[in-house]
């Protein structure tokens, strides 16, 4: 959403001239520019509430005890008159001596050419579990594959609380440190969560239908939600959610209160007793 420079009081705003312009392919929805000075990460709002979705997204997995990147607001202006809004994060990389996402590793270990190779072979596995064990096989030289396993599950189980449709390979990223060991990166880019993409999910859609869409919409390794987190049964985190409270006060002066009304509601189905998980205290 752009807004007019004129109407930011007290709030957080970065200057696109202090930043790099990266345009990555991170997303199966298409390019998304970022914007870095190589400490922030900045990511503005393109299909919707995305950087909402971030913040919402990150303060529940941290409360949840998650081990996930923080992602702050902002504002973020390209020029005197358009200034948009926008979430920023600190770079959790650079600490280790380099990063490689999980569809990477798999494209090296396997010598696959590109991406829809990659993809073409793990999806000719007929299962679910079948896909999940053909990327245990192809990395257990690499990773400690129990910490794989579990490390999946708690990202999947979280994606589904929060309905994240574009969890795929190329977003789950391990850091490498001078030993050559793979480590799993803090959970982070909840940009297609909580119903975010107001192209897929309207507002003016019924809160039902989308969240029902939204759950037949998952990834990496299968169309539901439920099918992952069936086939990871064994590894799934023992965190329960009647005690997440995220605070979502500060919230309202950076975006429109109808994207933060509807991401509290996705959350709230989380709670049999229908009482809110967020405080706008």
């Amino acid at each position: 959403m752009i807004v007019s420079k004129s109407e930011l009081t007290d709030q957080l705003v970065y200057t696109k001239q202090d930043f790099k312009t990266l345009e990555i392919k991170t997303s199966s929805k298409g390019t998304m520019p970022k914007y870095t000075n190589g400490h922030l990460w900045i990511k503005t709002d393109i299909w919707g509430y995305n950087s909402l979705a971030e913040v919402i997204a990150s303060r529940a997995a941290q409360q949840l005890g998650i081990n996930t990147v923080i992602y702050d607001p902002c504002f973020f202006e390209y020029n005197e008159f358009e200034v948009s809004t926008a979430c920023v994060s600190e770079s959790f990389t650079h600490t280790y001596d380099a990063e490689i996402t999980l569809g990477r590793l798999l494209q090296q270990i396997g010598k696959f050419k590109d991406s829809s190779e990659v993809y073409q072979v793990m999806f000719e596995q007929p299962s679910t579990v079948q896909r999940i064990q053909w990327v245990y096989d192809l990395v257990k030289d690499y990773i400690d594959t129990e910490e794989l396993l579990h490390y999946l599950a708690e990202m999947i189980w979280f994606d589904s609380l929060i309905l994240n449709t574009d969890r795929h390979i190329y977003n789950i990223v391990f850091l490498v440190d001078n030993s050559g060991y793979y480590k799993p990166a803090p959970l982070f880019d909840y940009g297609a969560s909580l119903l975010s993409d107001l192209q897929e999910f309207p507002l003016a859609m019924p809160l039902q239908r989308a969240i029902w869409e939204a759950e037949s919409s998952a990834k990496p390794f299968a169309s539901k939600f439920s099918k992952q987190l069936k086939a990871l049964n064994e590894y799934l985190p023992k965190i329960k959610t009647d005690s997440l409270a995220v605070d979502v006060g500060d919230l309202y002066k950076y975006y429109p209160s109808e994207w933060i009304d509807r991401a509290i509601k996705v959350l709230q189905r989380l709670n049999s007793d229908k009482t809110s998980v967020f405080d706008s205290k």
